[in-house]
This record gives structure tokens, sequence and C-alpha cells, in this order.
């Protein structure tokens, strides 16, 4: 490079002691020495990559890497071996050296495992020793065992030796070492033999509970399960633990994985996380998750993990839970216990819904002692819920208990009444967003108005009643934020509606599929809220949170439900109405002319009320305009082969007070099918039998909210034609739909007419064989089809 190499110092200084300056001169020394080496592979480099000798350019740079690695820069050395075009074992044991010193164990990983074959016949002891150290790391002990235990000769034998015999010292080995009653539950446990249909067998669920007198809680949980194949360990592989941390904390006791070997593997602290569940949420940031992440789970293997959760601070200080045995995969032993002092007085209510062959005994053992009473329960094997289509939740279909210390609903009203004091205050920009929506025709339209409004502007999160807290935002804070959860949601829609000069109250709600509110039983059994109007004396329910759902409507999860609404001075147990399936309908009108050549021209309108217009508001509010076009343009096709979306409407969704109604305009050929100079009508409406394709059924099936469909079909056909055959009307009523279908031919003209109820009846499994008998007939009723004959014939 030119430059000058200082003058060095001949002697030690007379301590003793070398010189610093001799160092510091003998290191300046070195740095120019590599430089000047690194500045000739750059040049040498450079001249190599012009050549185009690929194989004299690979050299040059596996030479550079490899200076690159002995003077520490490893980063350096990955990106360039990165440009060699084919890696060697002497590229690839860079590669995984620098990715093991740069801290990346998957890479590192992945190149070891490539030459690790060569490198034993090598004997490369260096390379395997820290393929071991990288198999160590992440945990895969028994692995790590194995790759020190081939390191017999070489500088590196001892220290494998050593790193195994640390290992194996410091390390459970079996689980008979950790925990004779998870080894024996283990020894004892089913296999997928055994149960065929699950995706594991819970060998344990132990949960103890113990209250305290100021209202602060502790818990213990032990989870065992085993894994039967790969639906049960993408279902329990990743455990998460939900808290509040306003009054919660989570404690990971111990949690590990035991082989099919008997060998276990622990969960490393880089496999727990905690996180926030609604992370792009800020008011809800308390809301959190902790994640463990099991190691080595695969078929066969068992997890298991211990977990304590802390609560300063219970709802109102009461205690609540329900409890079911039965769950979707099998249970082998359950046990529960809570201890609470004697100055809270819990009610304990049964359930049986009757689908389990063995009566289970719900009633607890209890034990007394002068401060506090120990309610236990232990339920040996119980069998997993095989799901069926269109079957009852959950809570319809295991046996359990609930339990509840709460002495009355008016204690719960009292409880959140008391957080509500100062949540629904009126800031200028909510008194201004208020007046102009408010409409002078009537209360009804100024109540629509504002509900339409919260329920579109405000951004719904999806946090379930109590997961964050229970005490709602100020109506404040989610007016500025312009988003919220439920409760918040129905804080700003009861503080705007009283603004507005209404009678508007606050509703907790437990949604379908949930355990319903039992009026003699006081418990928080809510999982929603949502609000309520007083208008002309009718109390119309609300729920903002259902952006497309229009005013005096409400989605299906909230009909039929017992709610608490918090009144200013009392609270009223009152049931959210069940629309008639005449609110809930779907019309269909279609009118297609026949042409002499036999191509189409068409109309269709798809009107729909009700749920069904909150599920078709939702799809063309968020879908793109291509993808609905494109979908309009797939349903003609499925009418018609060959057909031409001319033209189509769509209603204004943003117009919620008036249902939608979306129009086509299409061509086609061939809608008739020919058989010579016959031709057959489409086979219009029909039965779908998907549902009763079993011969038996455990559950019933579960009746959907009522509904309505009306199909008019109008088949203009050329005069010249002459109908040959038109299929009977039918007219079927039953406890769990009507049916009416009629044919009219007037002229050239055939009408089609379709209507059908449905009921909101259940089909219990007694009835089932009726049921299934009644829908394959109705379906082979429904198959016949017009036929015409033409001039042709």
């Amino acid at each position: 490079t030119g430059a000058k190499q200082p003058d060095l110092p001949e002697k030690i200084d007379e301590t003793g002691a070398v010189n610093i300056e001799v160092l510091e001169a003998q290191r300046l020394i070195i740095e120019i020495d590599k430089n000047s080496l690194l500045n000739k592979i750059v040049v040498t480099e450079l001249d190599a990559r012009r050549s185009g000798d690929t194989r004299s350019y690979d050299e040059i740079l596996k030479f550079k890497a490899g200076f690159l690695f002995d003077n520490g820069d490893y980063d350096g050395c990955i990106e360039t071996l990165k440009n060699v075009s084919a890696a060697d074992y002497s590229a690839n044991r860079l590669f995984a050296l620098s990715y093991y010193y740069t801290g990346s164990p998957t890479s590192a990983l992945y190149h070891f495992d490539m030459i690790e074959g060569e490198a034993e016949k090598v004997g490369d002891g260096e390379l395997l020793f820290y393929r071991a150290r990288t198999l160590e790391g992440k945990n895969l002990f028994e692995e790590a065992l194995n790759a020190y235990g081939r390191i017999k000769t070489g500088e590196f034998a001892d220290k494998a030796a050593g790193r195994y015999n640390e290992l194996v010292k410091n390390l459970p080995r079996r689980i008979e070492d950790i925990d004779t009653e998870i080894a024996e539950l283990i020894r004892k446990s089913p296999s997928q033999e055994d149960h065929p249909e699950a995706s594991a067998a819970v060998l344990m669920d132990r949960d103890n509970y113990e209250i305290f007198p100021d209202s602060s809680s502790v818990s213990e949980s032990l989870k065992v399960i085993k894994i039967f194949n790969d639906r049960g360990k993408k279902q329990f592989a990743e455990v998460a633990l939900t808290y509040d941390s306003t009054y919660e904390d989570i404690e990971i006791l111990e949690a590990y994985t035991v082989l099919p070997s008997g060998l276990t593997r622990d969960v490393s602290p880089q496999q727990i996380r905690d996180v926030s569940k609604y992370m792009n949420f800020p008011l809800y940031s308390n809301a959190r998750l902790k994640i463990i992440s099991m190691p080595a789970v695969a078929p066969g293997a068992v997890i298991v993990y211990r977990v304590r959760h802390k609560s300063n601070k219970l709802p109102s200080g009461n205690v609540i839970f329900r409890y079911g045995i039965q769950g979707f995969e099998p249970y082998v032993n359950q046990e529960l216990s809570v201890k609470i002092p004697l100055s809270f007085t819990p009610d304990i209510r049964i359930f049986r819904n009757s689908y389990l062959k063995k009566k289970y005994r719900l009633d607890p053992r209890v034990k007394r002692t002068k401060t506090d009473r120990l309610y236990s329960w232990k339920f040996p094997f119980v069998p997993e819920i095989i799901p069926e289509d269109s079957m009852p939740p959950w809570d319809e279909i295991s046996d359990g208990f609930r339990f509840s210390t709460f002495q009355s609903w008016d204690q719960i009203y009292l409880w959140w009444k008391e957080m509500l004091s100062d949540r629904m205050d009126i800031t200028p920009d909510i008194r201004k967003k208020t007046a102009q929506l408010m409409d002078i025709s009537s209360d009804r339209a100024n109540a629509a108005n504002i509900y339409h409004w919260v329920a579109s502007q405000i951004r719904y999160v999806a946090v379930e009643y109590g997961e964050a807290g229970f005490r709602p935002h100020k109506a404040e804070e989610i007016f500025l934020n312009k988003y919220g959860d439920c409760k918040d949601q129905a804080v700003l829609l009861t503080a705007m509606l009283r603004e507005a000069g209404l009678k508007a109250y606050l509703v907790l709600i437990g949604t379908r599929g949930t355990f319903p509110l039992i009026e003699d039983f006081p418990e928080l059994v809510f999982n929603h809220a949502i609000a309520c109007v007083e208008i002309d004396g009718q109390i119309i329910f609300m729920d903002p949170t259902a952006e497309t759902c229009s005013f005096g409507d409400l989605p299906g999860g909230d009909q039929g439900r017992k709610t608490l609404v918090f009144f200013d001075d009392r609270y009223e147990i009152i049931e959210t109405p069940v629309f008639g399936s005449a609110e809930n309908r779907v019309s269909k009108e279609m009118t297609v002319k026949v042409e002499e050549d036999e191509s189409i021209s068409a109309t269709r309108e798809v009107l729909t009320k009700g749920i069904s217009d909150q599920g078709q508001r939702y799809w063309l509010k968020y879908t793109k305009p291509v993808k609905i076009k494109e979908q309009l343009e797939k349903a003609v096709n499925a009418i018609t082969p060959d057909a031409s979306l001319l033209k189509y409407e769509l209603p204004d969704i943003e117009n919620m007070n008036e249902p939608c109604r979306l129009r086509m305009m299409f061509t086609g050929m061939d809608y008739l099918k020919k058989a010579g100079g016959i031709r057959l009508a489409p086979q219009w409406g029909g039965v779908d039998t998907a549902l009763v394709a079993k011969e038996e059924r455990k559950y019933p099936v579960k009746a959907s909210l009522p509904s309505e469909e009306s199909v008019e079909t109008r088949l203009i056909l050329p005069p010249s034609w002459k109908a040959v055959f038109i299929p009977e009307d039918i007219n079927e009523e039953n406890k769990w739909f009507s049916m009416n279908r009629q044919f009219r031919l007037s002229g050239s003209e055939l009408i089609y007419t379709e209507k059908t109820v449905t009921n909101n009846e259940d089909v219990t499994p007694e009835d089932y064989k009726k049921y299934r008998a009644l829908m394959f007939d109705l379906h082979r009723r429904t198959r016949s089809q017009a036929v015409f004959e033409t001039a042709e014939r």
C-alpha cells in the first residue's frame, strides 16, 4: 500500500513489562498487512469476474471468505459466499460456522446438515461439535446428544464428551424422573385406535382456585394433552392464555413436551411470548396473551404445562364461572376445586342436556373449615362430542354446572352502573355531530340517523365483554379515536341519543351460543353490550357493532336473548325480539324471453331484507367493484351458458332505510335443454338434501331464524311452441317449514313461483327420520321440469 512501517522500540521497560507502544505498533503492522492482502484479494476477485472463468472466480471468493472468517468478519464471509455459484464442502463449512457465530441457528443448521456426512468421513470434529451446539441451542436435545456421541477422536472429542455429560446431568431425561403422576397418566393413556375421531386426548385438566377475603384470587392449572395426529398438533401446539394486565398476571410454572420415547423437551424462555391481543388498538392494550410454543410436538407426544393465574380484583368482588364437562376431544381426567371464604355464599346451578349415556355427579363435594369452604369435583373419562352439521352450540350439548356468588341482579346493576357514572359526558364536538344528525321529522328518524352514524363511522374492535375490563372508555375517547369495542360503541351511541333528547339505555346481552340468562340465577353471563331506545312506548334494541344492520333490526346472534337493561333508576330483564320470516326475506324475480333461434334475453332482480340484507350489504361494501362484476358474471353463467352480462344496478348500500335491491340484464344461449324437437325448462328451485345425508343423528338440527324465500320466474316462449308437460303444484306445510310451488301457463308464458318459509323449530333426533324422509320426498317431487315441443318437431 506504500505505507511506511513505524520504527519499533527494541526493549521492554525497566519493570520488565512489555511497552504498550510496542504492542500498538505491532497491531498496526498486522492491520496494514491485512488491509494490503485484502486489497490484493479484491483486485484478483475483479480480474476473475471480468475473465468470465466461473471456477477461478469461485475459488477467489472462497479464499476471500476464508480470510474474512479468520479475521472475525462473519457477516462479510456470508455475503461473499452468497456469490459463489456452487457451494462445495469448504463453502458450506464457512457458511455454517459463520451463521453459528452470528447467532443464526436455523441457517447454520441448514448448512451443517448439508455436509454432516462428509464431515464425519474426514473427521471434521470442529464442524460436528458446533453442529451439536446448534442442535442444543434449538432445544433438540436428543439430536444433540446423538451428535456429541459421534465425535470420538480429535481435539473436539473431549469437548463433545464434556457437553454430552453436562447435558445428561442437567436436563431431565425421562418423564419418570420429573413427575411420576404424569408418567402414570401417560402410561395408561388411550391411543388413536381407541378414539379414531379424536385429534388428541386430555389426560388431565386440573384447576384449583382460591379466593381471598379481599376479593383477590389465585389459581393453578395443569393441562396434560396427548397428541394423536396433525389436527391435534395444529390445535394444541400453540398455547394462548388470555389475561387482563390491569388486575391479573399469569406465571408459567413449567411447560414441556414428553416425546413418544419418554424423553422430555423443556420450553425455553424464547418460546414464551407476552403480547397484546389487540396490538393495533392501544385502548385495549391491557388485553394480553401469554403464548407458549410447545417444542417437538408430533403424533404420540404429550404436552404438559402448569400455570398460575393471579388476580387482585374480582368483578364486583364476586366469583362467577361456568363448567361443562364434555368437549370436542375425550377427557380422561378432570378435577376442579374452589376454596372461598365463608363470607361468600355461592349458588350452584346444574344443567344436563341428556346427550351423555353416563350420568355424572355434578354436585360438589364440600369441606368446611372455620374460615373457608372447599368445593371440589372429579370427573372420570368423558367421551368427546362428535360434531354434526347444524348442531346446537356447545352450551346446549354438554352437561355441567354454573357457579355464582352474586345474590341479586340488583348487585350487578349497581356495580356496572357505577362504572358508567362519567362515561357518557358530552363534549362540544359530540354535541355538534349529534345536532348534524338530527332530523326534524320524528324521534325514530333521529334515532336511526345517530345509530347508523355510530355503526358505520366507529370502527368495531371485536373484544368480548369483560376481556379488556368491564369499565367502558369515555364517549369522548371513542368519538375522537373512531374505534371501540362493543361496550364503548354502546356508550357513545347511548350518549348521543340522550343528547338528542331520547330515552336511551345500555344493555348487556349473551349472544346465541353462550349460556342463556336465568332470571333467578344472577351472574355475569354476558359476552356483549348493545343499546336500546324507547320511542312511543316501544323498546328498540340496537347493536352498533353490526355496521350493515338497519335500525330496528338485529344480528341473528342478538335475537331471542334475555338481556339486562340499565334504566336510570332500575334494571329490567327484557328478551330481544325474534323477527318473523317476513322480516328475513329474500325475493328473486327473473324474466327470460326465448327467441326463435333459442337465444335468450333476461332480467333478474334480487331483494333482501333482515339477516340476508345484512350479509348482502356487507359483501357489496367490502368487495372490490371488479370482483362484484365478476361474481355477477359467474351468476348469470350459472343460469345459462355463454351468458353476457349487459348491465347491472347496485343498491345504495349507505341508505340503510331501504333494503338492498340488485338488478341484472343478460343474454345467453341454450337456456333450455334439447332432446330433438323437445325442450326442457331448467329445474327451478328444489330442496337441498345435504343436511339429511346421515341416516341417524345424535343431536338436533338447530333451527336458524325464521326466514322466507320467494322466487318468481317468467319464461316467455316463441308462440309456435307447445307445452307438453307442466309439473304439478306442491303445497307442503309442517312444523319446520312450509313450501308452496306453482306453475301457471298463460298462452306462451310459463310463470313459476315458489315460496319457502322456515320456522324457528329444531329437528329433534326423534323426529329426524321423519324429517329426512320428508326432505327426500320433496327433493324427488321438485325435480320435475316443464317440457315443450318446438315447431321443429
